[in-house]
């Protein structure tokens, strides 16, 4: 019997799935694998517009120490933009050109 777990996505609000396929021997990455969807109705807006403007940087926030927010699309990453929450608000703690590198090389991840 062959497994096909590998054709399965991730859309939920976490990233357990993710987990249960790396121990089911599937790690290979995707654009959902480690993505917390956080609106629903925001999916559905990105899937409408072909993804166009996913993962831009002016709408990228720091959200968690390493997770950024798309405040477009409410949809938050993995990322090594790593922030840092300080008095209650999350600030990047790289500066801006390794920000930026960082930025470029994960962008390039998402559109492959």
């Amino acid at each position: 019997m062959l497994n096909h777990i590998d054709r399965f996505e991730n859309l939920g609000d976490n990233c357990e799935f993710a987990f249960y396929l790396r121990s089911s021997g599937v790690d290979e990455g995707s654009l959902f694998r480690w993505t917390l969807v956080k609106n629903y109705w925001s999916l559905l807006n990105l899937i409408q517009a072909d993804f166009q403007d996913l993962f831009e940087f002016e709408n990228l926030r720091p959200s968690w120490q390493d997770m950024v927010l798309d405040s477009k699309y409410d949809m938050c990453f993995h990322t090594k933009m790593y922030s840092e929450n300080i008095n209650g608000k999350w600030s990047w703690n790289q500066g801006e050109e390794e920000l930026n590198n960082i930025f470029l090389e994960e962008k390039t991840k998402l559109h492959t």
